[in-house]
């Protein structure tokens, strides 16, 4: 029962080279590595032994254009060697550079399907959504280029001083005024994320000040929600949702309402997931039924009506 360190050592060189990254230590923490080789790692460990077909659910998520284009020559080089591939992806541009045939799935029915040098992101668009993009309906009208200069634009919401994280983010200063969008840019490890979770109290702050409205100091998740503060996580499965919780459990799990002497109340919690299931248009068979069933497009509709 002991562990042959040795033809480890050696299957992992092996399973490394056929991707060109031998330059990963085997010894390293996979914590230690960047997201980008941490993908390498996970296909290397996918293809040891005798794969003859790879899977890879949305794998340029958390990667940067450059490391999404090498992790592309590896896919393709991979494919000259004989290996099947399902590639899965709302990236239409990966979708058209990369692949050789096409599916497209709307509410979990394909709506089409074919050689992919036939067709353009504009047409697998129109396939996704079911409708061209040129037309618009209610929901996306309300898009303009400049903010409405009759909405109040004075109050400054939140704001944050010289903030310091550990490790990060290192000296970040933000104001975000009420009736304005605030966009926060960057390559995968600047910080973006650990700005977010420091503001919202989920990771350590070690110097700076954050104001939420009129209220001053270090935050917690309770202080910023009692505030008005809603936090949509990047990491929707782990963070964002208990998958096999209810779509109305997840809906009001940040304030649950309650009636007297604490006791649940499930007509309000009712009332509520009904309110966005209609409001987001989140396509599920009841309220009762599992985010986990859902597609990830209406799972992140749950998590932003939470």
């Amino acid at each position: 029962g002991w562990l042959d360190t040795t033809t480890i050592q050696t299957e992992a060189t092996t399973a490394l080279s056929r991707l060109q990254r031998t330059d990963i230590p085997l010894d390293a923490r996979i914590l230690d590595l960047s997201i980008a080789d941490r993908q390498i790692v996970e296909i290397a460990r996918a293809l040891h032994g005798q794969t003859s077909m790879l899977v890879l659910d949305e794998p340029t998520s958390s990667l940067t254009g450059e490391d999404a284009s090498r992790l592309f020559d590896v896919l393709r080089r991979l494919r000259d060697e004989g290996l099947a591939i399902l590639y899965i992806s709302h990236f239409l541009e990966e979708i058209v550079d990369l692949t050789d045939q096409y599916t497209v799935l709307r509410d979990g029915e394909v709506t089409g399907g074919g050689a992919t040098a036939e067709t353009n992101a504009t047409e697998l668009a129109t396939m996704m959504v079911g409708r061209p993009l040129l037309q618009r309906t209610k929901r996306t009208s309300t898009v303009r280029d400049t903010p409405d200069p009759a909405a109040p634009q004075d109050d400054i919401l939140l704001h944050v001083d010289h903030l310091h994280g550990s490790p990060l983010p290192i000296d970040a200063t933000i104001e975000l005024h009420r009736g304005e969008i605030l966009g926060i840019g960057g390559l995968v490890g600047s910080g973006r994320s650990e700005l977010v979770r420091a503001i919202f109290g989920l990771d350590p702050v070690t110097s700076g000040t954050i104001r939420i409205l009129d209220v001053s100091g270090p935050t917690i998740p309770t202080a910023c929600l009692d505030a008005g503060l809603g936090l949509l996580s990047e990491d929707r499965a782990t963070e964002g949702l208990a998958l096999n919780l209810s779509v109305a459990d997840n809906t009001v799990m940040s304030r649950w309402p309650t009636q007297r002497r604490g006791w649940l109340d499930l007509l309000g919690r009712d009332r509520a997931a009904e309110r966005w299931i209609d409001e987001l248009g989140i396509r599920t068979p009841s309220p009762e039924s599992t985010v986990g069933s859902l597609s990830g497009g209406n799972q992140q509709k749950v998590a932003l009506a939470r």
